[in-house]
């Protein structure tokens, strides 16, 4: 997968698509696979690819398969590399908020900032040692991440407070920060939503619980007022970059 990645990304090509790796006549266990390509494709794109942005895998049912167990074990996959992946660029965004606070004389914040960096690193070695087949049930995969990033973005808002805004440097690391949070949160709410369809999934269209279906209404409407304020801090940064660059934004 390394390699045709790498080679994707030499001939500048957008997408490249996968089967499921030998899961076919060398009857792999697609469950291994999954796990494995995932994380693959999560640390290649967490490297941040000049060309290549989207990594697709195709999967085919087998006749030995239950329709959706394929579907269901790579849906649970790419939610686990996604967590994986946040709480990496979460790290690397609270050690550049830390140094920045280390200048402002800050010394409280700081030495959150320093012990929330421990936690997500602790967080990304626990997600690292969770295996796809563990999951769901045995491991809160939500649960790991789901403190770290609701603290790095209160002290996002709190760093903002104390650090020069007119450093365009120091506001930018502040909003990053503050949106990677906001994307893990949103990631984690989103295999919430999975998880609870898959849950309605396993009932009539007529049978599914009351509490599963006001969980789900809930669910979907954190996930949008999470993508309302992604969209606002994006916008934000988009503003700065102007600034930033000396160029005024068009009508």
């Amino acid at each position: 997968m390394l390699r045709c990645l790498s080679l994707a990304e030499a001939l500048r090509l957008r997408h490249v698509a996968f089967p499921a790796l030998g899961t076919g006549l060398a009857s792999f266990p697609f469950e291994l696979a999954a796990d494995t390509m995932t994380r693959v494709t999560a640390d290649f794109l967490f490297r941040q690819p000049q060309y290549v942005s989207q990594v697709t895998v195709v999967l085919y049912s087998r006749s030995w398969h239950g329709a959706s167990e394929p579907d269901l074990f790579y849906e649970r996959a790419v939610a686990l590399a996604t967590q994986w992946t946040d709480s990496r660029r979460l790290r690397a965004l609270v050690e550049e908020l830390e140094g920045l606070l280390a200048r402002t004389g800050s010394g409280p914040l700081r030495d959150r900032a320093a012990r929330l960096r421990e936690g997500i690193a602790d967080a990304e070695s626990a997600l690292a040692g969770v295996a796809t087949a563990d999951l769901p049930g045995k491991v809160d995969v939500a649960g790991i991440l789901q403190p770290a990033s609701s603290e790095a973005d209160d002290l996002a808002h709190r760093s903002a407070t104390v650090v020069d805004w007119e450093d365009v440097r120091a506001r930018e690391t502040v909003l990053q920060l503050r949106l990677q949070s906001l994307r893990t949160q949103h990631n984690i709410l989103i295999g919430n939503r999975n998880q609870l369809e898959e849950r309605r999934a396993k009932y009539g269209p007529t049978a599914v619980p009351l509490e599963v279906e006001n969980a789900l209404v809930d669910v979907l409407a954190e996930i949008t007022a999470k993508e309302d304020d992604i969209r606002s801090i994006k916008s934000e940064l988009a503003r700065l970059g102007t600034a930033k660059s000396g160029t005024r934004p068009g009508p």
